[in-house]
């Protein structure tokens, strides 16, 4: 807008009522758009005035910018992750899961269920944190290490990730596994979940 109406005008005649003009009738629909504008236009006339291309001082700087209004924000929307998810909603997702060939999701996602863990924490899980008494494990974000004691449905749960993907030649130290064996990042769990 300012090239279509200052542009061919010669920068001294540009004065601060001519700026002044422009503003209100661009501020009457676009106020916020005016402002930027007689910003911009106050820069240009500075940078002109120091390199010589201008011998009037910044008209722009009489004219006031025009009064906003404030933007009303939108209410932020509550996450649904704090809704608890009924045992028969958890169990039919578990119950999909292995059938459609994502045996370490599902047991990724019994582990945290079982163990109240974070998903990077169970994707950390590694071969030697299953001890006779339960599984250890180490809370990323704080260092905090927990003994969750077995019960026999975190025994099934551990045994159906170790029997995850086990036929690739290569295998890693890691609890829950890709199909190629190695260790799952979480982008890489995330990614692979969405692909179904």
């Amino acid at each position: 807008m300012i090239e279509a109406v200052f542009g061919q005008a010669v920068p001294d005649s540009i004065t601060s009522p001519v700026i002044q003009m422009y503003m209100d009738a661009r501020g009457q629909q676009y106020p916020t758009a005016a402002n930027r504008e007689r910003t911009f236009l106050s820069i240009i006339f500075r940078w002109g005035k120091a390199r010589g291309l201008v011998s009037i001082e910044d008209p722009a700087r009489a004219v006031k910018p025009i009064k906003e209004k404030p933007i009303k924000e939108k209410p932020i929307k509550e996450k649904q992750a704090g809704r608890y998810v009924e045992d028969s909603e958890y169990l039919a997702f578990y119950n999909w899961l292995e059938p459609k060939g994502h045996t370490a999701h599902a047991a990724a996602m019994e582990i945290a269920h079982l163990c109240a863990a974070r998903q990077q924490d169970v994707l950390a899980l590694k071969r030697q944190d299953i001890t006779d008494e339960g599984l250890l494990i180490c809370q990323q974000k704080t260092g905090k290490k927990q003994l969750k004691l077995w019960t026999d449905r975190l025994h099934d749960a551990v045994e159906l990730a170790l029997k995850s993907n086990t036929t690739s030649r290569s295998q890693s130290m890691y609890l829950i596994r890709g199909r190629t064996g190695q260790h799952f990042t979480r982008d890489r769990f995330n990614t692979t979940w969405s692909r179904e």
